[in-house]
């Protein structure tokens, strides 16, 4: 009867053992697809922030360019100016000339 009972508790050892390991790899398995799956989340976050700087350095480049382009738009508006001034008092100076006593 000893002999039946260890070959029963033999069994059941493996049983545990290989019940034990399955629950081990299963264990290990989902964790590698769970941090497979964070690293995929990571890399595209990657990715977002990448296309984000890119838009983002575009858009200070834009900045940039309108900026120039105000400041020229002003230069030139200071030229139309001075010469509008220039020319008025070319005008009014050939209209009513100053009185030279």
């Amino acid at each position: 009867m000893s002999d039946r009972l260890a070959k029963i508790r033999s069994h059941m050892e493996n049983f545990e053992k290989g019940f034990l390991d399955d629950v081990k790899e299963d264990a290990k398995l989902r964790m590698e697809k769970e941090i497979l799956g964070c690293i995929e989340g990571l890399e595209r976050g990657l990715e977002r922030i990448d296309a984000l700087h890119a838009t983002t350095t575009e858009t200070r480049m834009r900045r940039k360019e309108s900026i120039l382009n105000i400041q020229q738009v002003l230069s030139n508006a200071d030229v139309l100016k001075d010469r509008l001034t220039i020319h008025a008092t070319t005008v009014t100076m050939a209209t009513d000339p100053p009185d030279v006593d």
